[in-house]
């Protein structure tokens, strides 16, 4: 997770064995390539299984990632050329239980 004040914090899982997983790599690549166009915060999980990968596989694996994160920056840029400002609706008040009023 990369917070918008750019603070990276990691969390990996154990596969049945005990071993950590190695997706993380995968997901540290996406950030990495996107994480500067984002404003806020970003999150990426990544899971991966291949029985018996090789080592060929896991070099495709990272160009697939760089593939992915440009689709992603891709989509964003055409997004944001529709995107209106957010009506939020801080004029909700509700009582001490919680319940709008």
């Amino acid at each position: 997770m990369i917070s918008s004040q750019k603070k990276i914090s990691k969390t990996f899982f154990e596969s049945h064995d005990g071993r950590k997983h190695k997706d993380i790599f995968l997901a540290e690549q996406f950030a990495e390539k996107i994480k500067d166009h984002l404003n806020g915060n970003l999150c990426v999980t990544a899971g991966v299984h291949i029985d018996g990968i090789t080592e060929k596989q896991i070099d495709a694996l990272f160009v697939m990632v760089d593939e992915l994160a440009q689709a992603v920056l891709n989509w964003q840029n055409e997004k944001i050329k529709q995107a209106r400002t957010p009506q939020y609706t801080t004029h909700l008040k509700r009582d001490r239980e919680g319940h709008l009023i």
